[in-house]
C-alpha cells in the first residue's frame, strides 16, 4: 500500500483472536464487536554513496562498475537486515536462556542446543503464534552441527535429508544463520547472542521506493565519478508475542 504512493507512514492491522461459544435452538447467534490495534510503519530513506576517479574507470570499465554495483547491492541487503534484526530485538515479547540459567549465571557451557530450539517452540505455541523461523549467530549454528540430536533427523522424527551433516529445518522450523545477530556481555565477561525465534505475522517490512542506483559525472576537474545508491522502506514489529529472543554463548 505504500510502495509508489504519497505519504509518509501507512498503517497495518492486527486482527484479534475469535473465540466461538454454544448457541441454543430458537436463539439468535449473539454479535460482538471487533476491533482492530494498528500498527504505524514510517518510511525512512537509505542510501549512500561512493566515488571512484576516471583513472580506475578507464584502466578497467567493466570490472569497477560491476564491482561497485555488487557492492551496493550488498550494502543495501546487509543494512535491511540489520533493521529488521534491531526492530525484532527490541520488540520481542521475552527471552529464554539455554539450559534455563540468567543473566548473572550463563556460562560458556549454555551454548545453542536442540532443548532451547524446543523450548522456543514451545513457548511459540502458549502464545498462539507458532514458531516457523531460527535465525542465529554461526556461533551458535556451530553449536548446533555438534550435536547428534540435530544432525541426525531419525531422532526428531523429520524427513528432510540429512547432507554433509547439515539438517535447515528442526521441529518444524527452518533454521536461518546471520553473521549480525545481536549479542550483549552477561555475567561479567561472557558474550551472549540474542538469537531470534520468529513466528507467523512477527513484522512488516513495508517498501516505499525500490532501489536506485544512479552514476554521477562530477565536475571536470575532479577527473571523478560517484555511485548514488539508495531506497526507502519501514519496518515494524507486528505482534511482539510472535517473536522470543534465545540466548545462548557461542560454541
Amino acid at each position: 500500500r505504500g510502495f509508489g504512493t504519497a505519504g509518509k507512514q501507512i498503517n497495518v492491522a492486527k486482527g484479534n483472536t475469535f473465540t466461538v461459544s454454544a448457541l441454543t435452538d430458537g436463539t439468535e447467534t449473539p454479535v460482538t464487536a471487533i476491533t482492530y490495534d494498528q500498527v504505524t510503519v514510517t518510511f525512512v530513506e537509505y542510501g549512500d554513496a561512493k566515488q571512484v576517479s576516471m583513472k580506475e574507470v578507464m584502466e578497467a570499465f567493466e570490472s569497477t562498475m560491476a564491482d561497485m554495483t555488487y557492492n551496493a547491492g550488498q550494502a543495501l541487503g546487509v543494512a535491511r537486515d540489520n533493521i529488521i534484526i534491531d526492530a525484532l530485538d527490541a520488540g520481542a515479547t521475552a527471552t529464554i536462556y539455554s539450559n534455563d540459567v540468567v543473566a548473572t549465571t550463563i556460562t560458556a557451557s549454555d551454548t545453542m542446543n536442540t532443548a532451547l530450539l524446543a523450548d522456543a517452540k514451545t513457548a511459540g505455541r502458549l502464545l498462539n503464534f507458532n514458531k516457523k523461523v531460527i535465525v542465529i549467530h554461526p556461533n551458535c549454528e556451530n553449536s548446533l552441527f555438534k550435536l547428534s540430536a540435530f544432525v541426525d533427523a531419525s531422532q526428531y522424527g523429520g524427513r528432510e535429508a540429512v547432507l554433509n551433516g547439515e539438517v535447515g529445518r528442526y521441529l518444524g522450523m527452518v533454521i536461518i544463520s546471520h553473521n549480525n545477530i545481536n549479542t550483549t556481555t552477561e555475567n561479567t565477561s561472557f558474550t551472549v547472542y540474542k538469537n531470534l525465534a520468529l513466528g507467523e505475522r512477527s513484522f512488516v517490512f513495508a517498501p516505499k521506493k525500490s532501489a536506485v542506483m544512479e552514476w554521477e559525472r562530477e565536475a571536470n576537474r575532479d577527473r571523478a565519478v560517484t555511485l548514488h545508491y539508495w531506497e526507502v522502506y519501514g519496518v515494524s514489529v507486528l505482534n511482539a508475542e510472535s517473536i522470543h529472543i534465545l540466548k545462548a554463548v557461542g560454541g
